[in-house]
């Protein structure tokens, strides 16, 4: 197969293009050896605008737009770009045009894989076969930047910022079975017998320079600027896994498994490199009983339960050893190489394991008319691989350590439903909902039971997510707000914080000391959300389909510090217009100008991120290809994704997160791009 796609996106500068190949190659080389080998090749490039606020420090094209004058065209009648009524940041006094973001920062990625893939098996007897699996992944990752002298914050503090960033990793898997089937007095035993050995080859250089004459070669031409010290090295990970598996059945009612894995993983010092994870499962297909057969509305009913372990090594390479690094610093007037110490080793790391309980029930009734799955499960995970900050003094940032306990306890529940099905009209609805509890069982750090961990917002500004024993991961943690200072008399009751005057933000005085301080903040919201969920209907009638997706989540909360950056300065949102005034005393917003306890993050922008969302919505047609010999089947197809959103949360969108997937802060929005409502027409041909 080969395929080609090319993406735009509302950003102006950003874009996706890829370029893949795909060839399957399956055949019998003798009656007993069976050949199977697949090969593919992509190559892609992504453009990247800086979207986000903190992608070049002050501002990115999302921002920039949205706090530059609307009234304002964005080019003069020269043709050049109008810097009126644009971002200003004095020091230095640089005008973020969004379209100069857009075209003056250069951020792209290109990226080449190579994947083959083949396997030969053998089959000795009808019970006993051997397999043995290779692998190799090539993946080579180039990343250009440049950021313009003249509009762009970091480009102008250096005379334009250049560089070229290289990743190359070769991943080589050799995986070998034997697989040992057979049936015998009303049993059917299935073992697999195995042992794996993987190598992760990286290597990575990196180069930059600034203090260019001008900006038009961009990182082409590193060495007409000051360069910088190149990074480089080369590193090797390996993984080697022995496993087992056992499964019986016995008389189609009772199955029982059995796996295990020795993992060994040269990320961890030696003693502590391998570990074992076995787990156990054990089912009981009710349906088969007697007592079950002649209950006629069952047509499928099974109990589960499951125990086992299982190991966490996605950690960074050589995180066991104690690393230097090289910098340059002028001494005499010359430019010297020194070292200095970079990571801080820990030979005491080990696996992070997890042990999981699973209690099941899979179920069918009226001939599968409605059929389903219930699920409860528990998951304890103990010595987390955490970075463990360490005083500034040390010269470290942290240090990679095996810390804390957190818990997992949940309930999922499956349903499928055929609610029509006839010769030529069918809809069935799949429909799911999930809940989550979560807590930290042990923080790891003695008798401590709460870790304040601090990120940044803009501009120096920062807010905290705590970590508290006995409660989930990531709460959000600032002030209480309490509303206005409305008049002289509640000013001086106060408290009030150094430099507040009628108008300005108040907040709460938690431990009663008179005064506003870090003592004064607590838990002013959760991410967690109560449950989630998602329904799907699928139609179909002769040769038309059509499909569309719901999901939403309950009870998580946002918080919203995009609402912080947007009504502070610049062109601000609408919502700012309920600013206080000696006729407007119950405002959501001070009086413009009064920024005092702006920087003091509070409740204020913490909302409820509940969602219901039209996800997707799919339209198919089949056309008849009867009388075309060799097309196997023609499909066209429209649909839409993100197309309709109810909420109250008053962001943009309740879904995103400034930090991606980050487990440890989520659902936090300081201005995230959001989600874009897609539109695709398309043709699938089969031949």
């Amino acid at each position: 197969s080969v395929g080609w796609m090319s993406q735009q996106t509302p950003l102006i500068g950003s874009e996706f293009n890829r370029a893949n190949f795909r060839l399957n190659v399956q055949t019998n080389l003798t009656p007993w050896l069976a050949l199977d080998n697949t090969i593919s090749y992509s190559q892609s490039t992504a453009d990247n605008s800086p979207s986000d606020i903190r992608d070049v420090q002050k501002y990115g094209l999302f921002e920039a737009a949205l706090f530059s004058n609307p009234a304002e065209p964005i080019y003069k009648a020269n043709g050049e770009l109008n810097y009126t009524g644009a971002v200003v940041v004095t020091r230095p006094n640089i005008a973020f045009n969004p379209i100069s973001l857009a075209n003056d920062i250069l951020n792209k990625n290109s990226v080449q894989t190579f994947l083959n893939n083949l396997s030969l098996k053998a089959t000795v007897t009808k019970d006993i076969s051997f397999e043995v699996r290779g692998s190799f992944f090539k993946n080579d990752v180039l990343r250009d930047i440049y950021y313009n002298s003249k509009t762009t914050f970091n480009g102008n503090q250096v005379g334009g910022l250049g560089g070229k960033n290289s990743n190359n990793s070769i991943t080589s898997l050799v995986e070998a079975f034997a697989n040992y089937n057979k049936s015998f007095s009303n049993n059917s035993i299935n073992a697999v017998l195995g042992y794996s050995y993987q190598i992760i080859d990286t290597r990575f250089l990196s180069t930059g320079a600034s203090n260019f004459p001008n900006d038009n070669l961009k990182n082409e031409n590193l060495s007409s600027g000051t360069a910088y010290p190149i990074n480089s090295g080369r590193f090797e990970d390996l993984l080697s896994s022995y496993f087992v598996r056992i499964n019986n059945v016995y008389k189609d009612k009772y199955i029982a498994t059995f796996t295990a894995r020795y993992d060994g993983s040269s990320k961890f010092a030696s003693g502590n490199q391998w570990s074992f994870f076995p787990s156990g499962a054990l089912s009981w297909r009710l349906s088969e009983e007697d007592f079950i057969k002649d209950v006629k509305s069952i047509s499928d009913l099974k109990l589960r339960v499951s125990y086992g372990l299982s190991g966490n090594q996605a950690i960074s390479s050589l995180q066991t050893k104690s690393l230097l690094g090289f910098n340059q610093y002028p001494y005499g007037g010359v430019l010297q190489t020194g070292v200095f110490p970079a990571i801080l080793g820990n030979e005491a790391l080990k696996w992070e394991t997890t042990r999981q309980l699973n209690l099941g029930l899979d179920f069918g009734l009226w001939n599968q008319r409605l059929s389903g799955s219930l699920n409860y499960y528990v998951k304890n995970t103990d010595d987390l691989l955490q970075l463990f900050p360490l005083p500034a003094n040390s010269g470290y940032g942290g240090q990679l350590t095996n810390i804390g306990s957190i818990s997992n306890k949940g309930f999922e529940l499956e349903l499928k439903g055929i609610v029509i099905n006839s010769n030529k009209f069918r809809w069935d609805i799949n429909g799911n909902f999930a809940t989550n509890k979560q807590k930290l069982t042990d923080l790891g750090n003695g008798s401590q039971e709460q870790i304040n961990v601090r990120f940044d917002v803009v501009g120096g500004s920062g807010a905290a997510i705590a970590l508290i024993k006995d409660q989930p991961v990531g709460l959000f943690f600032g002030y209480v707000s309490d509303g206005i200072f409305r008049n002289e008399e509640e000013l001086k009751k106060g408290p009030a914080l150094a430099g507040s005057k009628v108008g300005t933000r108040r907040f709460k005085d938690l431990n009663g000391d008179k005064e506003i301080n870090d003592k004064d903040r607590q838990v002013i919201g959760d991410p967690n959300p109560d449950f989630v969920f998602g329904i799907t209907n699928n139609f179909s009638y002769g040769a038309f389909d059509l499909n569309f997706l719901v999901q939403g989540s309950v009870g998580g909360e946002m918080w919203n510090l995009g609402d912080y950056v947007q009504t502070r300065g610049g062109n601000r949102s609408k919502a700012a217009l309920d600013y206080f005034t000696p006729t407007n005393v119950n405002a959501k917003y001070p009086a413009p100008g009064q920024l005092v306890g702006y920087d003091n993050h509070s409740d204020f922008t913490v909302e409820d991120a509940s969602f219901v969302r039209l996800k997707s919505i799919n339209l198919g047609y089949n056309l008849p290809t009867k009388t075309i010999k060799f097309i196997r089947s023609v499909r066209v197809f429209a649909s839409a994704t993100n197309l309709l959103t109810l909420t109250k949360y008053s962001g943009f969108d309740p879904e995103v997160n400034s930090f991606a997937q980050s487990n440890l802060f989520r659902n936090i929005d300081i201005l995230t791009v959001p989600l874009y409502k897609t539109y695709t027409i398309g043709l699938n041909l089969g031949f």
